[in-house]
């Protein structure tokens, strides 16, 4: 698998001609795409945590569950309009 990001197939790099494009521009768009999953993945687990965590202190403070709902959200809400 690594030698294929090395070293990529001769057809591979007969497209990448044929459309105009270098192999460096590949690798750059394939970095960005990496880069943003991993951003996306990080954003959803930390909504994830606070949602979690906003149940959880809801649930100790005894509301119901519409109230829940909404401390829930307000928790995830406060976490991002800090940053």
């Amino acid at each position: 698998m690594l030698l294929e990001l090395m070293y990529p197939p001769k057809a591979y790099l007969g497209m990448l001609r044929e459309l105009g494009g270098s192999l460096v521009n590949v690798f750059s768009d394939r970095r960005d795409a990496f880069e943003k999953k991993f951003a996306r993945s990080c954003f959803k687990a930390t909504a994830r945590r606070n949602r979690l965590i906003g149940h959880r202190a809801a649930k100790k403070l005894g509301l119901c569950d519409q109230e829940a709902d909404a401390y829930t959200k307000s928790v995830v809400l406060a976490d991002f309009q800090a940053r």
